[in-house]
């Protein structure tokens, strides 16, 4: 059912869109998701960054609230209090351009009594959890890094105690 979802939620709404150089092939897509996670991701051009950002949030906003009421449909139901927005949108502000920490715009989502829930804002650098993997759309690695280097200290002190119980162990049995 997951899969006729997603095929629905894709036919309705546009992602992102990258086109290659030459305008000859493209990559479209719309959603990243496994079993009960979901990740939605959504594209939009002008010819300011504020025009884009104002469009964006409308962009995304609709196409996660097409996805709520997908999921509704089937008797499922989103847990607005563990979703999340990012949004990489450029401050022209300065020279040279920075990529915001936080985008300005907020996104409110309604649940299917029509009540709403306001989105929390995650900054760019904040990862997100997928497929047992830490991403932050900025390309900052650090927390994945951090996470995988305490998992192998844990996996090395768990070896160690492994080791030292077989020790007692033998020296008992001698």
């Amino acid at each position: 059912m997951s899969h006729t979802i997603l095929q629905a939620h894709s036919s309705l709404h546009e992602g992102i869109v990258l086109h290659s150089t030459n305008k000859k092939r493209k990559i479209s897509k719309n959603n990243d998701a496994f079993v009960d996670d979901c990740d939605g991701v959504a594209s939009q051009r002008h010819n300011t960054s504020a025009k884009c950002e104002v469009a964006m949030k409308l962009h995304l906003q609709i196409g996660a609230q097409l996805w709520i009421y997908m999921i509704n449909a089937t008797g499922g139901a989103i847990a607005f209090h563990n979703s999340g927005l990012q949004m990489l949108a450029i401050d022209d502000s300065s020279f040279p351009t920075k990529v915001k920490e936080t985008p300005s715009r907020e996104i409110w989502l309604k649940n299917s009594f029509g009540s709403k829930s306001k989105i929390e804002k995650m900054s760019t650098s904040m990862s997100n959890k997928g497929l047992r993997y830490l991403h932050a759309i900025d390309g900052n690695m650090n927390q994945e890094y951090h996470a995988k280097q305490n998992q192998a200290m844990q996996n090395t002190g768990i070896q160690r105690s492994i080791r030292k119980i077989n020790n007692d162990r033998g020296q008992m049995n001698a």
